[in-house]
């Protein structure tokens, strides 16, 4: 069996493991949506309050060129 853990020896393996596929599709859905939800929120107040466009993607930009030099540098 693929996953014995969650699945019964009665029924459909097949309907058994695509019913389980669209349960966590479905929940991982909804949870990126709430954290989409709160973060959006969140940037809005935090963007409003502090200013820091430009400094953000500058910090940003520095953050991502220095990930590539890890990248490129590592075995």
């Amino acid at each position: 069996m693929f996953l014995p853990q969650f699945t019964t020896g009665t029924g459909s393996l097949s309907m058994q493991i695509l019913i389980l596929g669209l349960m966590l599709s479905c929940f991982a859905l909804l949870v990126n949506s709430i954290f989409s939800i709160i973060f959006s929120k969140f940037g809005k107040l935090v963007g409003n309050k502090l200013n820091l466009g430009r400094h953000i993607e500058g910090l940003l930009g520095f953050i991502f060129l220095g990930l590539a030099t890890r990248l490129a540098t590592s075995k």
